[in-house]
């Protein structure tokens, strides 16, 4: 008997945690001066519970940026894993997969049913999915959209599952 393949692991910490670091950078200066001028003109306390929220959401979102690493997409012989980190993942199954992109007309990243994982980034990769797909969510996904590290070979992998269609 054949033993099944592996999943495949496809990165996109090099393409999505630069950004993400500038940005908990910016929250970091954020924090230091939103804190002097709160405490300045309104109240040290307000100031001190200001800046224990902002640190608080800081340091969820470092870890969420170093979670990328050990949490990579993964296209296994019955599902796709869509994967943003420690968020919550999105599984697809093979067969609710039509199709996979790697380029598409401007603003469809942004239409309504594109859940887009790649936050502050561009997306790279565009797996379309069955119309009435769910996963989790209340209205239907008709696409996933992430920037990946290797868009070429996520969207050979994903067209080896099924011979999904698409460029």
């Amino acid at each position: 008997m054949a033993e099944a393949a592996p999943p495949l692991a496809f990165s996109y910490y090099r393409s999505v945690a630069p950004l993400m670091w500038a940005f908990a950078c910016i929250m970091a200066v954020e924090l230091a001066v939103t804190h002097l001028l709160v405490s300045a003109l309104w109240s040290p306390a307000a100031a001190a519970i200001f800046s224990a929220l902002t640190l608080a959401i800081l340091v969820w979102i470092i870890r969420l940026i170093r979670s990328f690493k050990r949490l990579p997409v993964m296209v296994g012989p019955d599902e796709i894993l869509m994967r943003l980190g420690s968020l919550k993942p999105v599984r697809v199954p093979a067969g609710r997969v039509a199709g996979v992109r790697t380029s598409w007309p401007s603003g469809a990243e942004k239409k309504r049913g594109v859940l887009n994982m790649a936050l502050i980034n561009y997306p790279n990769v565009m797996l379309d999915l069955d119309p009435d797909f769910t996963a989790t969510r209340k209205r239907p996904l008709t696409a996933v959209a992430h920037r990946l590290d290797d868009p070429a070979g996520f969207a050979d992998a994903v067209r080896r599952l099924g011979g999904a269609e698409g460029a």
